[in-house]
C-alpha cells in the first residue's frame, strides 16, 4: 500500500478527532471503576491510529502509551505530544514485565489480524494487565447487515468481520473472569422508539461493538468495579426486528379490526343469503361433494342434535350415574363422538355457544400434560400443582382440569374429564377464573384469532403462569427460532391476561424489565405476581425403578467427595465450565467424583460425545441419562455436595430437593438461587473452569472443617404450600374484583 494512502482513507471516512473523541466517551464509566484502584495508573493502546483514545486517557488521569507499525498515523500523534512507539501490537506486548498495566486497549485491530494471532494477543494482555484491569476490543458490528454486507469491506486491510458471540468468547476462554459486549453508536432516535423502518432493521443495529473483559482481583475488588458490567448496551438485530414485527402485527390488527366492523355491519348481513348461496354453486364447481354432503348433513340434523345435547345436559345432571355411563358409552363407539364431530365441524361456531352452568369455575390449561405428556420440568409442576388444586382450592368454585384444540375449524377448550357439555365444549362464564398453568404454545394461535378476548368480553379473569423468560433474554441457549416463538408466547398472554404469575421474584423482575426494554406503556402491562415452586418428590406423581448397577454407582458415590448435577444437559446449565473445573482438579491428583442426573438436550452434541468417550467415565465420571425419581433420591442421599452452574434459571429446583436431603450446595450466583437458597449456599461468579475448580478446592478445605455452607435451615415449600401460594394470589384477585363491581 502506497505511503500516506491509510492515513488519507482514515482521515476521510473515520471521521474527525472531535468525532472519534466523542465516541469514546462511551468507555469512561470503565475506566472510572479501574483508576482508583492503582497510582499513576498505564495504559497501552494497540493501533494507536491517530491517538484520539490516547490524549482522551491522558485528559482523564492516565499514564497511557501507543503502538502502530504506521508512522504516517503515529506522525499525527508526536505532533500533540502524545508518547508512541512504532511496533507490533503482540511482539509489543510480549516484551512488556507481568501486572504492569490497568488497561490493554486495541480500537479497530482484531479485524486486521488473523485470529490465532488474536487468541495470542488476548493471552499476552491478560499476562500484563494487573489485578482488575481491563482489556478493551472494538471492531465493526456485523449484526448490522449493511455494516456486514458492505461498509466493512471498504477498508483494504481488514480480513473478516468478527461476530460478537466468537469476540467474547475468547477471552472468557483464555481466563479473564468478567466479559461485557458492548453495542456502540446506535441512532439515539431508534431507542425505545416504537416506529422502526425496515430501512432501521437492516441499518440500525449498532455499528461497532467492542468487547470489554475484566482481570480476576480480589472479591472487594470484583464488587467495587461491577457496575457498568450490570447493564445491556446498544440495539440488537433483534431489538429492531422484533419492534418492527410489533409494528406490523398492530397493522394487521388494525385491518382484521375493520374486516369485522365490515362483517358485523348491517349490509353484510343483508347479503349473507346471496354469498351462501354463491358458496354452495362454488361447491359444486369443484366437485367438493363431501364438503356438501357434510353441510347438507348439519342442515338435516343440526336440530336434532342441538335438542339431544340439552336433553342430555338434563338428564346428566340429574342423575350423575349417566355421566359415567355416557363416557364409557363413547369410549366404546368412539364412531358416534367422530360423527357427532365431523357434522360439528361444518357448522358450529364457538361464539354461537352460551354457558348452561349457574355457577362459576375454574378452569386449568394442562394442555400439553393431557396430550402429550413429555414428563419435562414444566409438566412435573403441572401435574404437581393440578393435582393440589384438584383437591381443595377456592371455595365455591368448581375446578376443571380443560385442554386447548383447533378441532372443528376454531380455537377452544374442551373439559378434560370426558363427557361434559356441549360435546366437551368449555364455555365460559362471568366470573369464571382461567388459570395458563401449562406453557401452552398453542395460545399464540388461540388469542390471534379471539378466543381469548371472548373469554373476557363474556367476564372471565384470565391468568398465565410465566416459568422463565430465558428464550427471549438468551436465544443463543436454544436451537432455532425458539427465543423468537417464545417472544410470540409472552406477547400473546401479556395481550390477554388480567395478572401475570411468577414462579420467582427474579422471574417477575425480568419480564418487567423486558417488557420496558420492549417499550410497553406501564399501563399496559398486566398485574404481576410471583409464588414459589414446591418440592415433594412423593406428592408430585415421582417415577420409579432402580437400575441394575444402581447399588454399585451408590456405592462409588459414597466412597469419595462426590458432586452432583440434576437437569438437563443443555447449554445454559454449565456442564461443560463443571466437567472442565473436575478435569483440572482430577489432573491435580484429586480424588472426588462427578455425577450428572440428565438427559441430553439440545446443542450439546460435542459435550455429549466427551462425556461418553470420557476416560473417567464410569469411575469418577457418572453421566445417568434415565434416572428415575425413586434413584435420584438416593443419589441426593449419596452425594456430598450439589452443583447448581445453570448461567439462568425461572427457579431452581435442584436447590430445594437437595435442602430437603440436608445435601450442602455450591450455586452461580445469580439472582434466582440467591432467593432461593439465601445464605445456605455457597456462591461462585468465575466464567472459567479455573476459577470453578478454585471454588471446588475451597470449598472442600471448608467441607474438611466443617466451616461450610449448610441447607439444613434452608426454607422450601411442599407441592400444597405452593398451590396454596396460588390460591392466595387467585383468591385476593376475586375478591379485589368482585369489590371493585360492587362499587
Amino acid at each position: 500500500m502506497n505511503k500516506g494512502f491509510y492515513r488519507a482513507f482514515e482521515d476521510k471516512l473515520r471521521g474527525s478527532r472531535q468525532l472519534i473523541k466523542a465516541r469514546l466517551e462511551a468507555y469512561l464509566p470503565f475506566l472510572g471503576v479501574v483508576k482508583e484502584l492503582y497510582l499513576n495508573p498505564q495504559v497501552v493502546d494497540l493501533g494507536c491510529g491517530r491517538g484520539e483514545w490516547l490524549e482522551l486517557l491522558g485528559e482523564n488521569g492516565f499514564a497511557a502509551r501507543g503502538v502502530d507499525l504506521d508512522d504516517e498515523m503515529l506522525q499525527a500523534c508526536r505532533d500533540i505530544g502524545l508518547n508512541v512507539t512504532t511496533g507490533d501490537a503482540l511482539s509489543y506486548l510480549k516484551s512488556m514485565p507481568d501486572d504492569s498495566v490497568v488497561v490493554v486497549s486495541a480500537f479497530h485491530l482484531v479485524e486486521h489480524i488473523p485470529f490465532n494471532t488474536l487468541q495470542d494477543l488476548v493471552i499476552e494482555a491478560l499476562r500484563v494487565l494487573k489485578p482488575g484491569g481491563l482489556l478493551i476490543l472494538e471492531t465493526p458490528n456485523p449484526e448490522n447487515l449493511v455494516v456486514g454486507t458492505a461498509n466493512f469491506y471498504l477498508d483494504p486491510t481488514h480480513i473478516c468481520p468478527i461476530p460478537p458471540a466468537l469476540l467474547s468468547f475468547v477471552p472468557e476462554y483464555y481466563g479473564f473472569d468478567r466479559v461485557q459486549t458492548v453495542r456502540l453508536q446506535e441512532a439515539a432516535e431508534l431507542v425505545n422508539n416504537p416506529d422502526v423502518s425496515l430501512l432501521d432493521v437492516l441499518q440500525g443495529v449498532s455499528p461497532d461493538y467492542s468487547v470489554v473483559a475484566q482481570k480476576c482481583a480480589h472479591a472487594d475488588i470484583m464488587a467495587l468495579t461491577s457496575p457498568p458490567f450490570s447493564r445491556d448496551y446498544g440495539l440488537t438485530l433483534h431489538n429492531l426486528a422484533s419492534v418492527y414485527d410489533r409494528k406490523q402485527q398492530a397493522r394487521i390488527d388494525e385491518v382484521k379490526s375493520e374486516l369485522a366492523s365490515i362483517y358485523e355491519s348491517r349490509s353484510w348481513r343483508f347479503s349473507a343469503p346471496v354469498r351462501w348461496f354463491d358458496s354452495k354453486i362454488a361447491a359444486l364447481r369443484t366437485l367438493d361433494l363431501k364438503a356438501a354432503f357434510m353441510s347438507l348433513m348439519w342442515a338435516l340434523f343440526g336440530p336434532v342434535l342441538r335438542l339431544t345435547r340439552n336433553v342430555l345436559k338434563v338428564v346428566v345432571r340429574a342423575c350423575p350415574p349417566l355421566r359415567w355411563l355416557a363416557r364409557k358409552l363413547m369410549a366404546r363407539v368412539p364412531l358416534v363422538l367422530r360423527i357427532i364431530r365431523r357434522i360439528e365441524k361444518s357448522g358450529i361456531s364457538y361464539a354461537e355457544f352460551n354457558p348452561s352452568r349457574d355457577t362459576p369455575e375454574m378452569f386449568i390449561d394442562v394442555t400439553h400434560v393431557f396430550t402429550e405428556d413429555l414428563r419435562t420440568g414444566i409438566q412435573r409442576v403441572v401435574r404437581s400443582i393440578s393435582a393440589e388444586i384438584d383437591r381443595e382450592f377456592i371455595p365455591g368454585i368448581k375446578v376443571e382440569p380443560i385442554y386447548l384444540t383447533d378441532a372443528g375449524g376454531y380455537w377452544h377448550y374442551r373439559y378434560v374429564n370426558g363427557f361434559a357439555d356441549d360435546y366437551e365444549i368449555v364455555v365460559p362464564k362471568k366470573d369464571d377464573i382461567f388459570l395458563g398453568l401449562d406453557l401452552n404454545a398453542r395460545v399464540i394461535g388461540a388469542v390471534q384469532t379471539g378466543m381469548f378476548q371472548d373469554w373476557k368480553r363474556r367476564g372471565a379473569k384470565v391468568s398465565f403462569v410465566i416459568y422463565d423468560i430465558l428464550p427471549i433474554e438468551h436465544p443463543e441457549w436454544w436451537p432455532g427460532e425458539v427465543g423468537m416463538h417464545h417472544e410470540q408466547w409472552l406477547r400473546a398472554v401479556m395481550s390477554v391476561s388480567d395478572s401475570l404469575l411468577c414462579i420467582s421474584k427474579a422471574v417477575s423482575n425480568s419480564v418487567q424489565a423486558w417488557a420496558v426494554r420492549a417499550g410497553y406503556d406501564a399501563g399496559k402491562i398486566p398485574v404481576m405476581k410471583f409464588f414459589h415452586l414446591g418440592a415433594d418428590v412423593e406428592n408430585s406423581l415421582p417415577s420409579i425403578g432402580i437400575p441394575e448397577n444402581g447399588e454399585a454407582v451408590l456405592g462409588l458415590l459414597k466412597s469419595a467427595p462426590s458432586f452432583l448435577m440434576v437437569g438437563t444437559v443443555e447449554p445454559r446449565k454449565g456442564y461443560a465450565l463443571t466437567l472442565s473445573a473436575f478435569e483440572l482438579l482430577w489432573a491435580q491428583g484429586a480424588d472426588i467424583k462427578f455425577v450428572i442426573v440428565g438427559k441430553e438436550g439440545w446443542l450439546v452434541e460435542e459435550l455429549a460425545q466427551r462425556m461418553r468417550n470420557h476416560p473417567e467415565l464410569g469411575s469418577k465420571l457418572f453421566w445417568l441419562e434415565g434416572a428415575s425419581d425413586e434413584y435420584l433420591d438416593k443419589i441426593y442421599d449419596a452425594a456430598t455436595c450439589l452443583i447448581a452452574a445453570s448461567e439462568g434459571e425461572g427457579f431452581g429446583l435442584p436447590l430445594i430437593e437437595a435442602a430437603q436431603h440436608k445435601l450442602p450446595i455450591i450455586a452461580r450466583d445469580i439472582p434466582v438461587f440467591r432467593e432461593v437458597a439465601g445464605e445456605h449456599c455457597h456462591y461462585f461468579s468465575s466464567a472459567t473452569s479455573q476459577g470453578l475448580a478454585n471454588t471446588l478446592s475451597l470449598w472442600l478445605d471448608l467441607y474438611a472443617r466443617t466451616e461450610h455452607p449448610t441447607s439444613t435451615q434452608m426454607p422450601w415449600l411442599t407441592w400444597k404450600e405452593s398451590a396454596e401460594q396460588l390460591k392466595n394470589i387467585l383468591a385476593t384477585q376475586r375478591i379485589t374484583n368482585t369489590q371493585a363491581q360492587a362499587s
